[in-house]
Parts: C-alpha cells; structure tokens; sequence
C-alpha cells in the first residue's frame, strides 16, 4: 500500500489495500483531513460509515489548523456510543474533554480503548512529560508537527538533553504561564489548549486557543 495514499470520496470503497495488510494483521486506521474546515458533518458522517464498512482499526479526523467545529465533534463523541472503533480527533483536545462529559460509554468495546484518544486526561502532548517531541529527517526536535519551533538538532545535542533542558519545552510544560482564554479556563490543567494552533495564529506559544469554543 503506499504510504500516505490520498484516496478520493469513490476510492474510500475499494478494499484492496486494506484487505491486503489485514491479513498480515498490520493494524490499518483512516484519517480525515478538513483544510480549511471545509468538511461538513454531512461529509464527515458519510466517511465514519466507510470506515466502519471496510473494518479498519481506528478512525482519525485531523482538525485544521484554524480550529474544531463545535457542531461535528459533539457529533462525532455521540457518534462513538454505537461506533465499533475508536474514533480519534487530532489537535483538538477539546474532543475527549467532550467524550468524557457526555459520560460516552462506547457499546462495540472497553471504555478503557478511549485512552488511545489523543490528549485523554492530558492535554495537549506537545513536549509535554507524558507527552512527546518530533525529530525531523534532518535531525531538528520540534514540539510537534503542528507546532513548528526548533528545539535543537540530536546530530549537535543528545535528545534527551533538549528533553530536559530546553527552554522552550520548560514555557510549555509551566501550564500557569497561559494566556488569554486559555489562562482563565476551567479546562486548563486537563487540556491546555493546542498550543501549535495558538503559536500558528498568533506568534505566541502560550497563546489562547483560537479553534477552542469551551470555557
């Protein structure tokens, strides 16, 4: 199968590929990317039934940059009670603080698997100690691919000493430093926010979130 293959609307149908690594057990997920939110929950829901049609591990719906729609994650958390997979939304921690306030208890499999959620009980992950970090090809550590800020490079530095050391990880980590609405939240601790969209939007890593519509 090549990797990163982009399928079109018609092309989530044929089996081929995804039947091919089922039988070596190779576990297989589908991802839906909205660019610039175009997605609308109509779109979203036919996908999640494709999804479910050709029995793939996990489904993940990639939030854009700009910000989580409201509408389609409250959708997509009730949308789990009778789903057979877990669904999973990246850059938007907002998604499993919906799940777990809406008490989603999922009918197909354990409630323990929505702790593959992003972000469950955390937050935003990015450098964070339960977290992780990005090495790029050409040795740079970012936060996260979505947060675009250089941390140093493993071919000058051991990586655990820019873990440790870096400076901008230590901002990241001290949650007390947010600003804007995401300093005032009652979320602030269990979510925090995504901080590659606020530095995104604003410059600011310790930013308010823009795409965030919870309080």
């Amino acid at each position: 199968m090549p990797y990163g293959k982009t399928w079109t609307w018609d092309e989530v149908d044929a089996r081929k590929y995804v039947d091919e690594l089922k039988a070596v057990t190779v576990p297989v997920n589908i991802s839906i990317e909205g660019k610039q939110r175009i997605l609308c929950l109509a779109q979203v829901e036919k996908l999640l039934r494709k999804a479910r049609k050709i029995a793939i591990t996990d489904c993940e719906c990639r939030s854009t940059v700009r910000g989580c729609d409201a509408v389609i994650i409250g959708w997509l958390a009730e949308a789990q009670r009778n789903c057979p997979i877990p669904i999973r939304v990246v850059a938007c921690p907002m998604y499993p603080l919906t799940v777990r306030e809406r008490n989603i208890q999922p009918r197909h499999f354990s409630a323990n698997l929505l702790r593959r959620i992003p972000y469950w009980e955390r937050g935003c992950a990015a450098g964070m100690p339960r977290g992780y970090i990005t090495i790029l090809p050409n040795g740079d550590v970012i936060p996260c691919m979505l947060l675009q800020v250089k941390l140093g490079n493993v071919r000058e530095q051991d990586v655990r000493e820019i873990w440790q050391n870096s400076p901008i990880l230590s901002k990241i980590r001290a949650r007390e430093l947010l600003q804007g609405k995401c300093r005032e939240c009652q979320y602030k601790a269990q979510c925090g926010g995504c901080r590659g969209r606020a530095y995104e939007e604003s410059g600011n890593i310790m930013a308010g979130d823009p795409g965030c519509w919870m309080r």
